[in-house]
């Protein structure tokens, strides 16, 4: 497989809108978790696969596989990659966005919040109300340390992860490349698990906020992503022999477990333990990313350039769009409608994530490359294909 996979970059834009409208109906309070007593409309909304439009937690699994796919591709080619390479790129190009964004989320938050407002939904009222310290702020510098990272920007937890798993993921790869894939599945399949106890016993046991032990539960997807690439050309050969039938029996399985947390008896908590809904969304997200490569309707649609550009700055978009959110709410409620406030604040991150883009991310992309470009890398790492 070959380029720069187009489809891919559309998918990760469209699971970042997905965020983006999670955050803005959860400023609701009727679009919080809470029993059928909405009214139908609201209650398809929350309840049904319709959830797919703004399911916040699944788009983050998306994010997780779309990277272990995309990260794995060189290593996966046999290039001689670097191991100091690799994080040097890796780090300029996720932290130099991060940090600007942290920055401009303290002095938002110092400037702008209201400490809460009672009309609103918990989770705005829990946004932007914690005390502006001098240790908040020097562990959010850190990013992979276990921290409050809730505090300024409410989407800042995924970025620890995804930071930890890149310090590792050369390594992870040795492993991937080297072991049959079930081995491989089974394998963080029970790190997965052993993440997720880990965390539940010392939270509700001991009492201990920490979130170590949560990447290694999410450790699963960034492998479940690598393992794609890795068998890719074969899964594709198999998906082209598929009749339309059973192409459309993919969508709609992926569509069903992509959103099994939410519509298949969703209080009832035996069937919903949330490491358990993850794993099943991942089923949802491989679906996807198939559909997307394998198919030439999806590919054609995943290609249009509205959707490319989105992919393009999904990742300002993400960063942005809570901060621009709470700036909106905070300084106008009660002068401008609710809804035209989310409207305005959906335009005004578009075009925010746009310049972000363009100035930022860009310069970020092409400092890491002449950062790898004039410096010696001495440790040096190349996985054989077993």
């Amino acid at each position: 497989m070959n380029g720069r996979l187009r489809e891919l970059d559309s998918l990760r834009g469209l699971a970042a809108l997905s965020v983006v409208f999670f955050h803005y109906l959860l400023v609701f309070p009727k679009f919080q978790v809470e029993p059928y007593t909405d009214g139908v409309f609201t209650t398809i909304v929350k309840y049904t696969p319709f959830r797919i439009f703004w399911g916040g937690h699944e788009a983050v699994i998306f994010f997780f596989m779309l990277s272990g796919f995309v990260l794995s591709l060189p290593f996966l080619k046999n290039k001689e990659v670097s191991y100091s390479k690799f994080i040097t790129k890796r780090f300029v190009r996720i932290y130099i966005p991060y940090i600007l964004v942290v920055i401009s989320a303290i002095f938002l938050r110092v400037n702008l919040s209201r400490e809460g407002i009672p009309k609103l939904s918990d989770w705005f009222n829990v946004s932007w109300t914690s005390d502006v310290s001098l240790s908040g702020i020097l562990s959010h510098i850190t990013l992979i340390t276990s921290f409050r990272n809730w505090d300024f920007d409410p989407v800042l937890w995924s970025l620890v992860h995804e930071m930890r798993v890149s310090l590792i993921f050369p390594f992870l790869m040795i492993f991937i490349i080297k072991n049959k894939w079930y081995k491989t599945l089974l394998v963080f399949l029970g790190l997965s698990f052993l993440g997720f106890a880990g965390t539940y016993v010392i939270e509700h046991f001991l009492s201990y906020q920490q979130d170590y032990l949560e990447t290694l539960q999410y450790l699963l997807f960034f492998v479940i992503g690598a393992l794609l690439a890795k068998h890719i050309d074969e899964i594709l050969i198999f998906m082209g022999k598929l009749k339309k039938t059973y192409k459309i029996g993919v969508i709609v399985i992926s569509l069903l477990t992509y959103t099994y947390t939410w519509w298949f008896l969703p209080f009832v908590k035996i069937l919903h333990v949330p490491v358990f809904n993850e794993w099943v969304s991942s089923i949802g997200v491989t679906g996807f990313i198939l559909l997307a490569l394998s198919s030439k309707t999806f590919s054609s649609i995943l290609k249009n350039k509205v959707l490319t550009w989105l992919g393009d700055i999904s990742y300002s978009l993400y960063l942005v769009h809570a901060l621009i959110l709470l700036s909106f709410i905070n300084t106008f409620y009660n002068k401008v409608d609710l809804i035209l406030l989310v409207g305005l604040s959906f335009v005004v991150t578009l075009f925010v994530s746009h310049l972000m883009y363009k100035y930022v991310e860009t310069p970020s992309i092409k400092l890491g490359r002449a950062l790898v470009n004039n410096k010696r890398m001495d440790i040096k790492k190349k996985p054989k294909a077993s």
